[in-house]
């Protein structure tokens, strides 16, 4: 979560020179204009359904022009020899009637690879339903995410495109001037898409289609894998084709802290008393690095924000704990900062997931990019852990957590499986390593948090905890900063459409991360997100020129031209609150990412992860 009261303060002035860039550059010309590029997911044959009219209203109203959901096949045909369109009939109906456009998903509920036990079956579904739709559908999905194993065991390219290909050929039978979309692929899998690539996919699809989620992670990661994915479609020939998001998002589910409930103890127990000392938490605007900064710790008498070159000059006695990262991403080159700081009896906190698993490095087009390392590093530290991926005869979740002895009583996290576990195999000299909080599934034994008490080469503390769940959502106002982000940053690397998963949270329960999804709550009502997108699809319609995003000292800046010729100029600052002086020409409005008007004094903002948007009532190219 984000705690705007502890971060960073910058002084940025207008004339600074941008990097500016775009994905697409690896293939085809950005489109020159959005045109109907908003969607949202719609269950509308499902649990949507019964609030199907309101929820087509208020899109309506508010420039949303598609909505993506399933047309399942076990709704349609619920019983062998026996077919019943009147779900899907209503919402094709309704749809047309508000003049939504639909992208429906060919589907089954059940949704495995075990569809080719009754193809004949799925082949009838798909005959009935394109022909039925063909004159009022233009676009048919196939399958979704068939890359996760959720949805298709053992995921494999190969008998994907196999269904791919049969399901598209009746389409194209039945609707012959139809678009086939890839089943959208889950995040932004580049070794999953070049199989499907090898294997003729670009010859046989029209619209590419990828999901890419970042639970741990702030929308600016996706520059990159934009970037990645461009440069292998240039390989195998996409040509100017289109590629849709046709789902990304931030659930707002409630998790009970994980970390932060053991780390006191755990401060503790090493002699440190947390209330009477202020911890060094690192934030590095001109690296792109929001380190620590995420991650909320209370029970420290103070915070500190320092830049990553300033590790080595931390003095263990006045900042005895550093907090170096969120999670799994830190920049491999101060790793021996770290272990300088170790080696001067400094305690560092690496409180979720697999340490230094993901390397941070500026890309050749300025913007932050992660590298997978996995276990590279982790000797450096004197750490180790092990996966079912990773070792035979782990289990890829435990059953059962619980302090480990020593701390009984002293805390009670929530039950957040981690399947990462925590080892001493890499210890040395008279190094420990003391659980914190125990794991067990099935005869196995291991702990996913641990103190690692250095005595070797090097003399101080880590704090390590693998639990990553409790890191997978943000709050409400934070899912309403990362909207607009999300959107800009797509539009401006050459995605023609963007689909926030989803409109309505269903809110079935607090915690449940599928529950929270939505951009207004179960009865619509709207949460802060749902007035980040109305606000931006109000300041950016269809129409508008595509954004032009640069970035420049921590400031992300996306351009364009709406169509009454007006400029706006978006603002936002992912790594804290930094101060931006405005130039001339001077906006005639300045708006926050929620639509209020502001006024600034002295011609200064303050820039924080929430966009604000300057409007201007020139032409700017």
């Amino acid at each position: 979560m984000v705690c705007r009261k502890n971060l960073l303060v910058a002084i940025v002035f207008v004339g600074l020179v941008c990097s500016t860039f775009s994905s697409r550059v690896f293939s085809a010309e950005v489109p020159q204009k959005l045109d109907h590029a908003y969607g949202l997911g719609v269950h509308h044959s499902s649990v949507d359904h019964d609030a199907l009219e309101p929820a087509l209203r208020l899109l309506q109203e508010n420039g949303i022009t598609w909505i993506r959901g399933d047309f399942y096949r076990n709704v349609c045909n619920p019983v062998d020899g026996k077919w019943d369109f009147s779900i899907p009939d209503a919402s094709v109906k309704l749809s047309r009637d508000y003049s939504i456009k639909i992208l429906p998903i060919l589907s089954e509920v059940e949704m495995s690879e075990s569809v080719f036990h009754h193809m004949d079956a799925w082949k009838e579904y798909v005959r009935r339903i394109v022909s039925r739709y063909a004159d009022q559908i233009d676009y048919w999905e196939i399958w979704n995410e068939p890359n996760l194993d959720h949805f298709w065991k053992d995921p494999d390219p190969g008998r994907y495109l196999q269904l791919f290909r049969e399901t598209a050929a009746i389409i194209r039978e039945c609707a012959p001037n139809a678009k086939i979309v890839l089943g959208g692929l889950n995040g932004i899998p580049l070794g999953y898409l070049e199989e499907c690539l090898k294997l003729g996919l670009a010859e046989e699809v029209d619209i590419l289609n990828i999901h890419p989620y970042e639970w741990n992670s702030a929308p600016e990661v996706f520059h990159h894998s934009y970037q990645a994915m461009w440069k292998l479609l240039k390989k195998y020939q996409w040509g100017d084709r289109p590629v849709w998001v046709t789902e990304t998002g931030w659930s707002t589910a409630f998790r009970k802290p994980f970390f932060p409930e053991i780390v006191i103890p755990a401060v503790r127990s090493l002699g440190i008393e947390p209330e009477n000392i202020t911890l060094a938490v690192v934030v590095d605007g001109k690296r792109q690095f929001a380190g620590g900064s995420t991650m909320e710790l209370p029970g420290f008498k103070a915070k500190k924000f320092i830049t990553l070159d300033q590790i080595d000059h931390l003095k263990v006695r006045e900042f005895p704990v550093l907090l170096p990262c969120s999670g799994e991403v830190f920049p491999s080159k101060f790793i021996p900062a770290l272990r300088r700081y170790l080696k001067r009896g400094g305690t560092v906190l690496l409180p979720a997931g697999l340490p230094f698993y993901f390397d941070h490095q500026i890309g050749t087009a300025g913007a932050a990019q992660r590298i997978q390392v996995a276990d590279r590093f982790i000797k450096e530290l004197h750490l180790d852990w092990e996966t079912a991926w990773s070792r035979p005869g782990v289990p890829k979740q435990e059953k059962k957590q619980e302090p480990a002895p020593d701390f009984d009583g002293l805390f009670t996290p929530p039950f957040l499986p981690a399947g990462r576990f925590l080892t001493d195999r890499n210890l040395q000299g008279n190094d420990r390593m003391i659980p914190l909080v125990q794991a067990e599934a099935n005869g196995y034994r291991s702990c996913v948090a641990a103190i690692y008490r250095y005595d070797s080469d090097l003399k101080g503390n880590a704090i390590v905890c693998t639990v990553l769940a409790s890191s997978e959502t943000v709050s409400p106002e934070v899912q309403a900063e990362y909207l607009p982000r999300t959107f800009l940053i797509s539009f401006a690397d050459g995605i023609d459409k963007v689909f926030w998963y989803n409109l309505r949270a269903h809110e079935w329960d607090a915690e449940a991360l599928e529950a929270h999804f939505g951009i207004t709550h179960k009865d619509l009502s709207p949460k802060p997100a749902w007035f980040a997108l109305k606000t931006l699809i109000e300041l950016c319609p269809d129409g508008s020129t595509v954004p032009k995003l640069s970035n420049s000292s921590g400031i992300w800046t996306a351009v364009w031209n709406r169509p009454d010729g007006s400029w706006v100029r978006a603002l936002w600052s992912p790594l804290g609150i930094t101060r931006y002086r405005l130039d001339d020409p001077y906006p005639v409005e300045i708006r926050d990412h929620l639509g209020n008007i502001l006024r600034p004094k002295n011609r200064t903002l303050e820039l924080t992860g929430g966009p604000i948007y300057l409007v201007g009532n020139e032409h700017r190219k």
